[in-house]
């Protein structure tokens, strides 16, 4: 009897231990910092992601964010009356080695991402977004470019998939080769 006891004991415990599991893919924030516009939340951060050339074009992907802002007021809710918005921004220094009179086209059209949770974005957000069109490109410039999610958390984004279109002629050809960036943000 006592066996039949201590077996039912121990089954109820196994059973109730596994209710306290955890089955949230969402994680945990690797930073919090506290100003007077907000909390921000920072799940994800990495620098130096590489250094890439396509045609005229060369891109330092300097840094890469992934955010959850909450925001205190409402002059710091720029691209929403949301209080709260989660978005991924990169830092890109870019220069071109283009010549005077060359048509050559490279814009935010030609910096897209996709995220395991389904949001697919053909650019980046106009108003959180430097322009990155070819004219403006200096000798490393740096830019920031910022993707707003929509139907997702930044708790929740485990990888992207950022791509950089090659430049064009002005016959729409391309000028070198697409880049693509698969960032797995589970490994950190």
């Amino acid at each position: 009897m006592r066996r039949i006891v201590l077996l039912c004991l121990i089954f109820v415990s196994v059973l109730l231990g596994g209710c306290n599991l955890n089955t949230n893919s969402e994680r945990e924030p690797i930073e919090i910092e506290e100003s007077e516009h907000g909390t921000f939340s920072t799940y994800y951060h990495e620098t130096n992601m590489g250094t890439f050339e396509t045609g005229p074009i060369i891109i330092d992907v300097e840094e890469m964010y992934l955010v959850q802002s909450d925001l205190e007021t409402e002059s710091t809710q720029v691209i929403s009356s949301e209080e709260s918005q989660d978005y991924i921004t990169f830092l890109l220094s870019v220069s071109s080695e283009v010549s005077e009179g060359e048509n050559i086209e490279f814009s935010p059209d030609h910096l897209t991402l996709s995220t395991n949770t389904g949001e697919h974005f053909e650019s980046p957000h106009d108003t959180l977004s430097d322009t990155v069109d070819i004219q403006y490109i200096g000798s490393n410039t740096v830019r920031r470019i910022a993707y707003i999610l929509e139907d997702s958390k930044a708790s929740e984004i485990d990888n992207v998939h950022f791509k950089i279109k090659a430049p064009t002629n002005e016959d729409n050809e391309k000028i070198g080769e697409d880049i693509e960036l698969n960032i797995d943000m589970t490994e950190r």
